[in-house]
């Protein structure tokens, strides 16, 4: 089986390459960084993108393919469910959906420079958005679908050679 969400959709327990029924995608984050990426990847395999966004880019209007711009998706509010509910993702059955959203919260995280409010949003995006993304859009989800999350390296205990400042 393909272990790759980019490359396959599975069906009846096989994986195929170019699925007659494009796989629906769902992602986070999508105006910029990774996010635009995996919009420009998938939509180039010919699947159907819904790049949920607080707000849309040049760059992301620009992508050609099946790619329909969800804006007004802030993650790091309680009403986002309510914003997806009310967009054009509504009633969609999602194949996968990508929690690509995300914050840094600076590039100076040290202790004496850090400010609680800027850790509370970070927090709020890369902590609460996935799993408010999430319970909104799991009734919409396919049997067997997917939900990936991705996440900063601030959260790794591993990545300290970042040059991000995790600590003093």
């Amino acid at each position: 089986c393909c272990r790759s969400a980019l490359c396959c959709k599975e069906g009846n327990g096989t994986a195929a390459q170019n699925d007659s029924m494009p796989t629906t995608v769902a992602i986070t984050g999508a105006s910029g960084g990774m996010g635009l990426e995996l919009v420009k990847q998938f939509a180039a395999r010919g699947n159907k993108v819904y790049a949920l966004c607080r707000s849309t880019k040049d760059t992301l209007k620009a992508i050609e393919g099946d790619i329909t711009v969800v804006e007004g998706i802030d993650t790091s509010s309680d009403s986002c469910g309510d914003a997806l509910a009310s967009s054009a993702l509504s009633g969609v059955t999602v194949d996968i959906l990508i929690n690509n959203a995300g914050m840094l919260g600076g590039f100076d995280q040290s202790l004496e420079k850090i400010s609680i409010e800027t850790m509370r949003k970070a927090f709020e995006v890369n902590t609460y958005g996935p799993l408010r993304v999430t319970k909104a859009l799991m009734g919409q989800m396919s049997p067997g679908g997917k939900v990936i999350i991705i996440s900063t390296s601030i959260g790794s205990i591993a990545e300290t050679t970042s040059g991000v400042t995790t600590h003093t």
